[in-house]
């Protein structure tokens, strides 16, 4: 079950631990700088949830534990949670909370701020090019462009995350981030070629639907800008300005193409 937090993943286990059903069974991972004494431990019935440092994810197998409680960005890369023979220990993930970049981390602005210089060196015909062309020297064009970057800098330090205020490049920068840290986790269900179930159970996936409103749109749905965002990698006969490279469509496809398929099939 993945949360957004290790303070969310302590409320959870601490619920979770209390339903008669699931009681001993919940282990929720903890930082690896926090007290850690109760980890590796069978604790008695009606006793709290056991902790796992995060740095021993890959031990969960052995603890003895069937629910694994854990903020998202601890268990995206770094470990896989498999059982002897390489086979992935873990079938299930609900996602209980959507993802979303904490306020004071500027990793999505740093991606955004590179994205946007990698774009204006590969157009050919974009203004990079034409500035640089009508610059008086390489000197005055570098100038320029660093003071466009300078801008736009302050402008991904300064904007709203939430999801309705981006704007329509920045939300797909948004949905390619989001998209491939929850295939990262998806991934440490799947070693081995064994099959996994996803479940997306916060309301916020979907909300449109999630209230019987109406159906949702990329531009209210995550998971449906995550289709959207794909489809140019698999779909052929694109227009020309949505049409991705060969190389492009080459990683994507390789990359994606389960996910891509489970969400067309999601409907």
């Amino acid at each position: 079950m993945l949360v957004g937090s290790y303070d969310e993943a302590r409320r959870a286990a601490e619920y979770l631990n209390q339903i008669p059903e699931w009681n001993g069974r919940v282990t929720r991972l903890v930082s690896d700088d926090a007290d850690s004494d109760t980890a590796w431990t069978r604790l008695p019935e009606n006793a709290a949830a056991r902790t796992l440092p995060r740095g021993d994810v890959k031990a969960f197998p052995a603890v003895g534990g069937d629910i694994l409680v854990a903020p998202l960005l601890a268990v995206e890369r770094g470990h896989n949670i498999v059982l002897r023979g390489g086979k992935a220990a873990i079938g299930t993930v609900y996602f209980l909370a959507r993802p979303h970049p904490r306020p004071d981390d500027i990793s999505l602005a740093i991606q955004s701020i590179n994205d946007w210089a990698v774009r204006q060196l590969r157009d050919p015909g974009g203004p990079f090019r034409q500035n640089a062309l009508a610059a008086a020297t390489p000197d005055q064009a570098a100038v320029a462009f660093r003071s466009r970057a300078r801008r736009q800098w302050n402008r991904f330090l300064t904007r709203r995350l939430a999801w309705s205020s981006l704007r329509d490049e920045e939300k797909a920068a948004f949905t390619w981030d989001q998209l491939v840290v929850m295939w990262q986790v998806i991934g440490r269900l799947v070693r081995g070629g064994v099959p996994a179930r996803v479940v997306f159970v916060d309301a916020a996936f979907s909300p449109r639907e999630a209230g019987f409103q109406d159906t949702d749109t990329p531009d209210t749905s995550l998971l449906a800008s995550m289709r959207e965002v794909l489809a140019p990698y698999f779909e052929d006969g694109n227009a020309a300005e949505r049409d991705p490279a060969p190389i492009d469509k080459s990683l994507v496809r390789e990359l994606y193409e389960p996910l891509y398929r489970a969400l067309v099939d999601m409907g």
